[in-house]
């Protein structure tokens, strides 16, 4: 038996009791017990755990080196949007509970900040969003074995009313393009329309929208290749209407030969321009991923099913994708790029 998976007794010199020693991590461990049958009892015990490579010893690692550690190792790979989320949910939580190692952190710690929270407020989404992501940090502290179980298992999430999309009328459709037509700025007026029209005929985010690289579009076929999707992982998105097809096609016609994105904008840009422009079409409550959740309920009205819709809109589970069913009616299903749009693009 390899020297790390087994536990063994000893007595030390003249001294009384017996003693259970083990290796972990290298290093050499040891315990004393009165009598010997209670370290033979907890050396039985102790080599289970140990070949089952689930033996657990309390980490000395303090809160803001996991924190660190953390955010090094796992927050790369996730959207600049995620990690500010994360990041300013564990400076609340910091700033409140003040912990000091990790494995002191308790039900108990997670309970009082929440309550906290609770107070300030928070609607019973925030108060998730806070519990969801304190859980996921947690979960990576498990797995590293810096602590044995997450002290957020057994705290219930706040019911939250299912609410129904924001659904964009055609008629409201038609007002956002009367407001980005600019006869003096042709570039401008078919670059916005363009946007919209995209976005409105596939569903995509706009931070997935603004990493589009003109090899990713299929005019042929009417897709779109996504990469820098919220999920990580690559998908291939259906343009569904002929009239959204006509008009990107038309947009990459006159880009500039050396342009490799369709837009070379942030999508905060992005955000910041359409505030002016769902003035002009008085829609000030109107947000660009009202767009997607648009295309998500037209979809459920012509047939697709919840998977289908995931699928698009590139949702993690096809039950993300089920609300959009509310007052929808089935028609029948045809190929990308073949569907009339609503709305004269």
């Amino acid at each position: 038996m390899p020297r790390d998976k087994r536990a063994w007794l000893f007595k030390r010199n003249e001294r009384p009791g017996w003693w259970v020693g083990w290796y972990h991590n290298g290093k050499l461990r040891k315990k004393k017990f009165d009598t010997k049958s209670d370290a033979r009892r907890y050396a039985r015990k102790l080599e289970g755990e140990l070949n089952a490579n689930i033996y657990y010893e309390p980490s000395r690692k303090t809160w803001p080196q996991f924190i660190d550690e953390y955010k090094e190792n796992q927050q790369p790979l996730k959207e600049h949007r995620t990690c500010q989320e994360e990041n300013s949910v564990l400076r609340r939580f910091t700033k409140f509970s003040q912990p000091g190692l990790l494995c002191a952190i308790s039900m108990n710690t997670i309970k009082k900040y929440l309550a906290h929270r609770r107070k300030t407020g928070i609607s019973p989404a925030t108060y998730n969003k806070d519990l969801r992501i304190l859980r996921l940090v947690f979960n990576y502290a498990v797995k590293k074995r810096y602590i044995k179980e997450n002290p957020t298992l057994g705290l219930d999430f706040a019911s939250v009313d299912q609410t129904i999309p924001r659904i964009l009328e055609p008629e409201e459709f038609a007002n956002i393009l009367r407001a980005v037509e600019d006869p003096e700025d042709e570039a401008y007026s078919l670059r916005w329309r363009t946007v919209l029209s995209v976005l409105w005929s596939t569903g995509v985010r706009p931070s997935e929208l603004v990493a589009v690289t003109v090899k990713d579009v299929n005019l042929s076929k009417a897709t779109i290749k996504i990469h820098a999707g919220k999920t990580h992982q690559e998908r291939v998105v259906s343009i569904f209407f002929k009239d959204a097809v006509a008009v990107l096609a038309q947009y990459i016609e006159r880009m500039p030969a050396e342009q490799k994105r369709l837009f070379t904008c942030h999508r905060s840009r992005l955000t910041k321009e359409f505030r002016d422009i769902r003035e002009e079409a008085e829609l000030p409550d109107l947000v660009l991923y009202d767009l997607r959740k648009t295309l998500g309920s037209w979809m459920a009205a012509n047939g697709f099913t919840p998977t289908q819709i995931a699928a698009q809109l590139g949702h993690s589970s096809y039950r993300t994708s089920e609300r959009y069913y509310i007052n929808a009616r089935p028609s029948v299903i045809k190929k990308a790029g073949q569907y009339k749009s609503p709305v004269s693009l």
